[in-house]
């Protein structure tokens, strides 16, 4: 996993991925999300651009349900974009599009709603 913040907003988190979406790197404090954006990144919209993303695996799978649960645990949303075609048929295929919120692009992410 290659993921970088692009943005922190009070109210939205902008992360990128490059390459290959498998298991989280090793970091200090557990949560590479809180490791990345700080403490309140869950009650925030935190937005994954998965363009430049080509290869996902159960572990990656794993924990884009992990981080979906934790925003929606805490108030916040869970937005992935940008997906390049075999990935999206991976999640079509596993019928994950039905719990994970995916939209075309970084235009038609939600915006936050108090």
């Amino acid at each position: 996993m290659n993921l970088t913040l692009r943005s922190r907003e009070p109210f939205s988190t902008r992360l990128v991925n490059t390459g290959e979406l498998t298991r989280a790197p090793d970091i200090t404090s557990g949560d590479l999300l809180v490791e990345l954006a700080g403490q309140d990144v869950y009650k925030t919209i935190v937005e994954l651009d998965l363009a430049e993303t080509r290869f996902i695996n159960s572990s990656g799978l794993g924990w884009l349900l992990i981080t979906h649960k934790r925003c929606t645990e805490n108030g916040g949303r869970f937005v992935m974009h940008s997906l390049p075609p075999p990935i999206r048929q991976l999640i079509g295929v596993l019928k994950l599009d039905r719990v994970l919120c995916i939209v075309e692009s970084e235009d038609d992410v939600p915006v936050f709603v108090a």
